[in-house]
């Protein structure tokens, strides 16, 4: 909306951002270019498809460490996500529950004192 009316030449930007409450690195934000996203996805796809083995934590160390890329752990991930497909729902459970397990069996967490949720879990218990 901001855009818009800037657009229409019905208030500076300063104005549209006070009206609505943004900053104007908000209004000014442009997402980065799909062309990179590519290059990540198909970065992706290949190791996936060398190493079947390998999840989303292996595969972005590879790229971070190995290939020396600085993309963003999270950008990645939500690649990995957009090109991760799913042939039913089973494998979407499939693929939630796995994921839920490693994350309170084997995934530390900073925020508990590095240790996992079911460690935490039971020292309180």
């Amino acid at each position: 909306m901001a855009r818009w009316i800037v657009d229409q030449g019905r208030a500076t930007i300063s104005l549209a951002c006070l009206a609505f409450d943004i900053s104007q690195t908000c209004f000014r934000y442009q997402a980065k270019l799909n062309a990179e996203n590519e290059v990540i996805a198909d970065w992706l796809v290949r190791l996936t498809t060398n190493q079947h083995d390998w999840g989303f934590g292996q595969c972005f160390l590879y790229l971070r460490n190995v290939k020396g890329f600085q993309w963003n752990r999270k950008r990645v991930y939500r690649i990995w996500l957009a090109h991760h497909l799913f042939d039913s729902l089973e494998d979407i459970q499939d693929f939630a529950t796995s994921y839920l397990w490693t994350y309170n069996h084997d995934r530390p967490n900073t925020g508990i004192g590095g240790i996992t949720p079911k460690q935490k879990l039971a020292l309180v218990a």
